[in-house]
């Protein structure tokens, strides 16, 4: 249903907060547009898209979100998506709604939009950013379709803002070698959204050292031979998780690797989906 910054490529989604959105939306944003241009009952067939509807759209105006929306596990905004009525992606739970804009995203299947649109519903899909200089971009075109287009340059102005501030903090500090171990043992090298975060908190990922391009497997012996001083994982591996994908990080070498360097666990809630939450991962790894 989601796609994850963690293994776009290979869709190996998994979990990665969130006082940062709830600080801008309680704290007020520009006055909205015009109340004709804009979408008066909006559906979200996606967690990602759920999570900017829920940034950029004043509640009255949300007719249905996916019904992971609102667990704190794996939604960012849980808090402020109690009590939306939660749908599983099917175009027979949203007629029924009566939305004037659903989005989704292009992971979402097209039989199912392309019903809604022959009965008559806008249908818009975006797709998932791949990099961190895509997010500001992406926040745009998801503000443009609910009509929220100053909302969107606000949360544009503070997610950069925030950016830019972890950046210098952590261009102070020599650069710490490191390495991202995934579900099923997989890694993230050049041209992913882990890569462009790690960059920018200043670690050398030794993935993309190594000629390592997107998602791919990595051999334990392989990690255990770069030596990283820091480890990247999600929050699950960080605790044991228990599903078969999380087996290599149970091995003994691993967790005897893990006593010798730091460990960063991402919680699901900030490696699931792109948008302003990746500041809040970015956080995780300059503190590191």
């Amino acid at each position: 249903m989601y796609s994850s910054i963690w293994a776009r490529g290979l869709r190996t989604a998994r979990r990665w907060h969130r006082p940062l959105v709830l600080a801008w939306l309680l704290g007020g944003l520009a006055a909205p547009q015009a109340a004709e241009e804009r979408p008066a009952r909006i559906a979200s067939l996606n967690l990602c898209t759920d999570q900017l509807v829920l940034m950029l759209v004043d509640r009255q105006r949300i007719a249905s979100l996916t019904v992971l929306a609102d667990r704190p596990e794996s939604s960012y905004m849980a808090a402020l998506a109690e009590g939306i009525p939660g749908n599983q992606g099917l175009a027979e739970e949203v007629v029924p709604l009566a939305p004037d804009l659903v989005i989704a995203t292009s992971f979402t299947d097209p039989v199912r939009l392309a019903l809604l649109r022959r009965l008559g519903i806008r249908v818009e899909r975006v797709d998932p950013p791949g990099r961190l200089d895509e997010v500001a971009a992406h926040l745009r075109e998801v503000a443009e379709m609910v009509g929220e287009q100053a909302r969107g340059e606000e949360l544009v102005a503070a997610m950069e803002e925030r950016l830019e501030a972890l950046r210098s903090q952590a261009a102070a500090r020599p650069p710490r070698r490191a390495a991202v171990y995934g579900p099923n043992g997989v890694t993230a090298g050049a041209g992913t959204m882990l890569d462009d975060l790690m960059t920018a908190a200043g670690l050398r990922n030794l993935a993309a050292e190594q000629g390592v391009v997107g998602y791919r497997h990595l051999a334990l012996e392989q990690l255990l031979a770069w030596q990283p001083e820091v480890l990247v994982l999600e929050a699950a591996e960080a605790t044991g998780g228990a599903s078969l994908a999380h087996r290599p990080l149970q091995h003994p070498a691993l967790r005897a690797l893990r006593q010798q360097l730091v460990t960063v666990a991402l919680p699901a809630p900030l490696a699931d989906c792109v948008g302003p939450m990746v500041v809040d991962a970015l956080a995780l790894l300059v503190a590191a």
